[in-house]
């Protein structure tokens, strides 16, 4: 008889142990009661049964909790973030062929260039509301006066120099606060968030420093504004005021159909402590220097505080086919009024094809002509590859890109620039006007 007790009594501890403490209970109160009522065991060893089980049953459920409690502490430990979960890294490398030939003073140079620029970056969502970014990038020195300072308006860097290692820098840092849907407020360093036809007041390579604010709404179905602020720092100077520039522009879209649109934006540029100061990093020495008595020698004689306008006209399908998603006709012009003349800059011209090039087959094309009079504007900011990015010049640009595979694609640039108002010299009596030539074949990666 005690061997069958002993027998079934562990079969029951075991079925206990191996079950819920809650389910199991029922169970086995069964299980005793026909034990008992068949002579097997006594009332009170069942009782004592059920109540050893029970306390084994409980030890044991106290130290499965502890145990998992133990894993999900560790696994807490291990978990990665919400903040990095919600970083995007990225990235692209362009290999870029150049030649270049200028025609001056009845001299023709022609300038052949293997160049690469590189550009890595992050950005991640903080919060729901708060979005942190920064990148590293490639690039040449802005000017041998600049010491450190890398060339604002481009990320190339020139094959050269016997296999020297080149130098990486900063390319952005900021912060972004996004409340709601139609504010949004930056600060540090960031692609420029104020809206402009094509890169016709900043070169689509600078990264401005300092702060901005963009609102965004809708007034009707056929409405919506916007209004692009901004306020940049320029120079920090150890004892005069430093050089700041600020924009304000309001802007309207006109969504005449689903697929037609028409963009225009009123912009004030404005400039505090330019005027009688020496010219900032990059320039290309093409603004007006003052030369007269009593003046400040080689400092800039004109404010550039200037009223600018843009548009874009959007149409999506222009002609009713998918291999053609959208044509855009472009126009845009400022004025400087401090200067008596050489004080308007204007661009008229077009894009067609993809809005951005991301797979075989993707494509975009754009042409303008632009002109950039001598103080129509600071010559640290034109497109590096039109004239070697100076003012008092005008021309014509193309730009194509066509995709190759995913994140691959091929890109060809064509620049017929040329001077507006030449300065006569011993060696161009006439002021004929320095042409310059320059084609690009660029293949870009982006990862």
């Amino acid at each position: 008889m005690k061997k069958w007790f002993y027998a079934l009594t562990g079969l029951f501890i075991i079925l206990f142990c191996t079950q819920s403490v809650y389910g199991a209970s029922s169970e086995m109160e069964v299980l005793l009661k026909i034990l008992e009522k068949k002579g097997i065991i006594t009332s009170s060893e069942a009782e004592s049964i059920a109540k050893e089980t029970k306390e084994i049953a409980v030890k044991e459920a106290v130290k499965a909790k502890e145990t998992l409690a133990k894993k999900d502490e560790a696994k807490k430990e291990w978990e990665v973030p919400d903040w990095v979960k919600n970083t995007k890294f990225k990235g692209d490398l362009r290999l870029r062929g150049e030649v270049s030939d200028r025609l001056e003073n009845n001299t023709k140079g022609t300038r052949e260039r293997e160049r690469y620029r590189l550009r890595v970056g992050a950005d991640t969502r903080i919060t729901d509301q708060v979005m942190v970014g920064f990148g590293l990038g490639s690039g040449e020195y802005a000017s041998t006066l600049a010491g450190a300072n890398g060339n604002a308006r481009s990320g190339n860097q020139t094959l050269t120099d016997s296999f020297t290692r080149k130098p990486i820098w900063i390319d952005y840092a900021y912060a972004k606060y996004q409340p709601t849907k139609w504010l949004s407020i930056m600060g540090g360093k960031f692609n420029n968030p104020v809206w402009q036809p094509s890169d016709f007041l900043l070169s689509g390579e600078v990264n401005p420093e300092g702060f901005a604010i963009n609102l965004k709404g809708t007034a009707s179905r056929y409405v919506d504004l916007f209004f692009d602020g901004a306020f940049y720092m320029l120079t920090e100077r150890t004892s005069d005021p430093d050089a700041i520039m600020y924009v304000a522009q309001p802007g309207i879209k006109l969504n005449f159909t689903k697929d037609t649109s028409l963009r225009l934006a009123a912009a004030y540029y404005g400039y505090n402590n330019v005027a009688g100061y020496t010219p900032f990093t990059g320039t290309t020495n093409q603004n007006t220097l003052d030369t007269r008595k009593g003046a400040a020698i080689g400092t800039y004689r004109y404010q550039y505080n200037a009223y600018a306008f843009g548009t874009e006209l959007g149409f999506k399908n222009p002609f009713g086919s998918k291999m053609v998603p959208y044509l855009g006709i472009l126009g845009g012009y400022l004025r400087n009024p401090d200067p008596s003349r050489d004080n308007k800059a204007y661009l008229v011209g077009f894009n067609i094809g993809y809005p951005s090039v991301a797979k075989f087959a993707d494509w975009n094309f754009e042409y303008t002509f632009r002109r950039y009079e001598r103080d129509a504007m600071l010559d640290i900011f034109p497109d590096s590859s039109f004239y070697s990015g100076a003012t008092n010049a005008m021309g014509h640009r193309i730009k194509t890109n066509f995709g190759l595979t995913k994140n691959v694609s091929l890109g060809l640039n064509y620049y017929n620039t040329w001077m507006v108002r030449p300065t006569p010299s011993a060696t161009n009596r006439n002021g004929n006007p320095s042409v310059e030539n320059m084609g690009q074949l660029d293949l870009l990666f982006k990862f």
